[in-house]
């Protein structure tokens, strides 16, 4: 055999190939041939034995790596590890396919299955066109759609108003989470003054101090932002935050609240919107000067009078008394006029305007949060009675009844939505809540807007949220305008959860072309992608990360101008269900066995015969919006 003596190498990395053989380099070969054979005199031409631990240049397989040690691996511009150099085989035209995991090969059916985000094509219309029956407006909102809203400063404004700042020490709450008792039940000791037990009478209260709410078509200010900055549309939180909650309750389709912070009672409970939070919303959209500002609209409800109710008088009233300084009694209050404090922001085509209550130097961010006032549940429940039933009294943190922790769960189900809008709008950092009976304070919390948002969407990027329902609002607001351009408008919104359709009925504020004033409809739909992935509305809302895309269509009814107002004069029933009965817009009468309802409507629990479908349906206080969905035909394959 032959024998080989290698000359001296630099050490080498080591290979952890299977199928590796080592050659012999020039060098090295050139070495051997000088160098004397062993006395076994064999000859340097006989083959290698198989077995072998060597084997001669040329002696591989054509389709193995081979490893050569190369003198200057600089010759070589491929990869080099020092002298030692590997040269893999050239592939083959036709690759390995690799396999796919179980797991992996389930998800690509389902990806195949739901299929790709559509491709859409814009309609091309001529300006001034109106809308054919039937017509269709469709478009993806994208994530790269996302616009933050921007602050608008007023240059007519000399100087910066800032809100006012908590008093009678009450600023300790907005840094401590939780309940604050006023009175500790156990022991009976005042965590705060105790003037601040006694609740401030309205009929004391000068209201006309007070500058009083202005309307969106009124503000002077937030009209000329708007032409200053080209924006087509001008609304405050007031109006805004009802259609918005409409649009969440579209796309979200019934995704529950998360009740989980909650005791073991709640888990039982329901865990969905009240119906008093899904209630029908009206605005007017006011033309002037090119810009459309909106207002909430009351018309159709004026038989009833005002809709103004004790709370909301209330809530103007301990707005002042918190943010007022007094030593023993509250008298300063009436004597003070204090001017509101707004914040205007920007988005795209939209100017909006939010109220600033209050303001803390301690609270991240801009500091300002805003001020609510929230009674007992029997006083909300029956407000024609709130005298009767200011006795009620708060008695523990948790509990089924009389509890902070049962006014907090109708707060996540009937007030959270209104409130994280309000909060985005007005870029506050949460909201600071008061718990009364009309008679007297019972104690305070702070809630920030992260805490509404996990409750609310399981998670704390409600942003991702509220850009998609701002986006949609915005290209809604566009469709609605073109079917009576440059007039005034009238708007109810409703989104009718079972049937996953949003209902807008349209109609000119006024009509001098004789007849009745036509009403058209809107039917908005939308679909959910996440990443190229179709998935429910739901999934979408609670998504945390990825391309969330929107895909809506806004589609104008075909049904017959009779069955249009049949639908909207349903509507209209569920919101005088509301007011007549004295009650709050943002709640509804749900627990039967904690109110007495003769006294309200005797006919609320007689069956009633639906207009548009023959089935007996239940009206008044009990009904709500939950209206049979199989009642109005389906336009979606027409």
């Amino acid at each position: 055999m032959l024998r080989v003596r290698y000359a001296p190498l630099k050490p080498l990395r080591h290979l952890n190939l299977i199928t590796t053989h080592r050659t012999v380099s020039v060098a090295t070969q050139s070495h051997a041939s000088n160098t004397n054979v062993g006395s076994d005199g064999g000859d340097e031409s006989a083959p290698i034995a198989s077995g072998s631990k060597y084997r001669t240049p040329g002696h591989h397989a054509e389709d193995e790596p081979r490893v050569e040690f190369k003198d200057d691996p600089s010759e070589d511009r491929d990869t080099s590890y020092g002298p030692l150099h590997v040269k893999l085989p050239a592939p083959s035209v036709e690759p390995t396919k690799r396999t796919l995991s179980n797991k992996l090969r389930r998800r690509q059916k389902v990806k195949e299955a739901r299929g790709p985000v559509p491709r859409l094509v814009p309609h091309a219309r001529a300006k001034g066109t109106p809308r054919k029956q039937g017509h269709r407006v469709h478009g993806l909102l994208s994530p790269f759609d996302a616009i933050k809203l921007q602050d608008v400063p007023v240059p007519e404004r000399k100087e910066y108003l800032q809100p006012p700042i908590l008093q009678h020490g009450l600023a300790r709450v907005l840094t401590n989470p939780g309940v604050h008792w006023l009175t500790e039940p156990r022991t009976k000791v005042d965590n705060f003054p105790s003037y601040l037990k006694e609740m401030p009478s309205t009929s004391e209260f000068a209201f006309e101090r007070l500058k009083g709410f202005v309307p969106s078509s009124r503000d002077n200010d937030l009209l000329s932002l708007a032409k200053k900055h080209n924006c087509r549309f001008a609304g405050s939180t007031s109006s805004l935050t009802g259609m918005l909650s409409q649009i969440y309750l579209l796309l979200c389709e019934n995704k529950p609240v998360d009740l989980s912070s909650l005791s073991a009672h709640y888990q039982r409970e329901a865990n969905t919107f009240t119906p008093g939070q899904r209630m029908p919303i009206s605005v007017s959209l006011r033309y002037k000067n090119g810009v459309y500002a909106t207002d909430s609209d009351a018309d159709h409800l004026a038989q009833l009078g005002s809709t103004e109710t004790i709370l909301s008088q209330l809530g103007l009233v301990m707005e002042r008394f918190f943010t007022t300084f007094h030593e023993t009694s509250p008298t300063p209050l009436i004597k003070r006029s204090q001017e509101e404090v707004y914040r205007y922001a920007i988005h795209n085509n939209f100017m909006m305007r939010a109220q600033l209550d209050c303001y803390s130097p301690v609270l991240p961010g801009t500091g300002v949060f805003d001020i609510k006032t929230r009674a007992a549940v029997p006083i909300r429940y029956d407000l024609e009675r709130y005298r009767d039933n200011s006795d009620y009294q708060i008695r523990s943190i948790q509990g089924s009844w009389m509890s902070f922790e049962k006014e907090y769960y109708d707060l996540i189900r009937s007030a959270f939505l209104k409130y994280s809008f309000q909060a985005r709008i007005g870029a506050m950092d949460g909201v600071f809540v008061a718990y009364h009976n009309i008679r007297e304070i019972f104690g305070f919390q702070y809630i920030p807007l992260e805490e509404m948002d996990m409750r609310l969407f399981g998670h704390t990027h409600g942003d991702r949220v509220f850009s998609k329902c701002v986006g949609l609002l915005e290209i809604l607001f566009t469709e609605i305008v073109t079917h009576f351009p440059n007039k005034s408008v009238n708007c109810t919104w409703e989104t009718v959860s079972d049937a996953s359709v949003m209902r807008i009925w349209i109609e000119p504020a006024e009509w001098k072309k004789g007849g009745e004033k036509p009403v058209v409809q809107l039917d908005v739909r939308v679909q959910h992608y996440l990443g190229g992935t179709k998935i429910s509305g739901a999934e979408a809302v609670a998504s945390k990360r990825g391309g969330w895309t929107v895909s809506y269509s806004v589609r104008k009814s075909t049904l017959p101008q009779e069955q249009i107002l049949k639908l909207r004069r349903a509507a209209f029933d569920t919101q005088l269900s509301l007011f007549k009965f004295n009650l709050s817009i943002t709640e509804r009468l749900e627990r039967r066995e904690d109110i007495d309802l003769s006294h309200l409507d005797p006919l609320a629990s007689v069956p009633k015969v639906d207009a548009l479908a023959g089935a007996e349906v239940k009206v008044g206080p009990g009904s709500g919006t939950q209206r049979r969905a199989e009642s109005v035909p389906d336009e979606s394959s027409s």
